[in-house]
């Protein structure tokens, strides 16, 4: 007889077998069937929505207090994460809601001007671009188009907010009702009143 048949399957193996576990490690797949990673996505390389998602009201514009935020959920705004729509400055903002330093919610945190303070660890980001202001954040926050139509707030979730200074593009012209004052559809990152 050899070793290996006088001491029998090492423990590990008995356990996997009498559990019916493979001995190779499974690669997790989603509903759709492809392969799903072991770790945390990470956020900075997130993928668009495929699709472009269409436009929510979220509130309107009296609803929504100066220096105040409200969370749209992830399964509503189509994109899986929460949005945190913003009111500073008489301007609306949304960014994703979750601090990329550590997962703390954003919409709690103090709001000033065109930044937001986390408020677990008090790294700040740009309403407007989403950039990480300070430490302990490096990476930026995802921002989010915002118009205001009439006296409605109206969030573009996964539609990057337009720059200082950029025209906007894409599907969020079509179909917008004119702005105050007649003139263009409501701008994002900044829309004033």
């Amino acid at each position: 007889m050899t070793d290996s048949a006088r001491r029998g399957p090492s423990p590990t193996r008995w356990l996997r077998r009498a559990l019916g576990i493979s001995a190779h490690r499974a690669t997790p797949q989603g509903p759709d069937g492809h392969r799903t990673p072991g770790r945390p996505r990470d956020r900075t390389s997130a993928s668009p929505p495929p699709e472009p998602l269409p436009p929510l009201r979220v509130t309107t514009v009296d609803a929504l207090e100066e220096g105040s935020a409200l969370v749209v959920d992830g399964a509503v705004n189509g994109t899986g994460e929460d949005i945190a729509v913003f009111r500073s400055g008489g301007h609306f903002y949304a960014l994703n809601d979750i601090c990329t330093h550590r997962y703390a919610s954003l919409s709690d945190g103090w709001i000033a001007g065109d930044r937001v303070e986390c408020p677990v660890h008090q790294a700040c980001f740009s309403l407007r671009t989403g950039e990480a202001l300070c430490p302990p954040a490096t990476v930026p926050e995802p921002t989010h188009r915002v118009e205001v139509r009439g006296d409605e707030v109206w969030l573009w979730p996964g539609h990057p907010a337009d720059r200082p200074g950029q025209e906007p593009d894409g599907p969020p012209g079509r179909n917008a009702e004119p702005g105050p004052g007649g003139g263009a559809p409501g701008r994002s990152a900044g829309t004033s009143l």
